[in-house]
């Protein structure tokens, strides 16, 4: 990547400060045979990584909702939203075609979601991924063995967003 790309432009409504108001950017990554759900803040790069053990419309939600929950823990306001209220703190949800069959049970929480054109990915959260990929191929690379089990792998990857945080 030689340059930086431009931000997708996202309309904020009146009487609303985009500096309260969390962006996300969501894809799902694959490494090593198991699936995650990548979530980056686009002003604070806040990383989150959930592992998915399949890619089907119930496990996606589930893993945004865990996602909406550990940024709540960190002490952001969507303490004060669920899933199911209107006017939260989350604002915008920029994902790729992958996410399209979400939307509505997204859209009906208040949150708006930006689905981008058919051959194109969100920069934000594909950047880190590349990121994400790189430091966990080179933790691989130092192990004395080469069989590593899922749970390992797991845990490897939680430690790898820990440490980009």
């Amino acid at each position: 990547m030689r340059k930086k790309p431009n931000h997708v432009k996202i309309e904020v409504g009146e009487g609303q400060e985009e500096k309260h108001l969390v962006i996300l950017s969501v894809d799902v990554m694959h490494l090593m045979g198991i699936c995650y759900l990548v979530t980056v803040t686009r002003d604070f790069r806040f990383i989150t990584a959930t592992a998915l053990w399949d890619r089907k419309k119930k496990t996606l939600l589930n893993a945004l909702k865990y996602a909406v929950n550990v940024y709540k823990s960190k002490g952001h306001k969507v303490e004060e939203m669920e899933f199911s209220q209107v006017n939260n703190d989350i604002h915008t949800i920029l994902a790729d075609n992958e996410f399209e069959m979400i939307r509505e049970e997204i859209e009906e929480s208040g949150i708006k979601v930006k689905i981008s054109a058919k051959e194109e990915h969100v920069p934000d959260v594909e950047r880190q991924i590349c990121v994400i990929k790189e430091r966990a191929r080179a933790i691989v690379q130092t192990l004395p063995y080469s069989d590593i089990p899922k749970k390992k792998k797991i845990a490897m990857i939680h430690n790898v967003v820990f440490w980009l945080i």
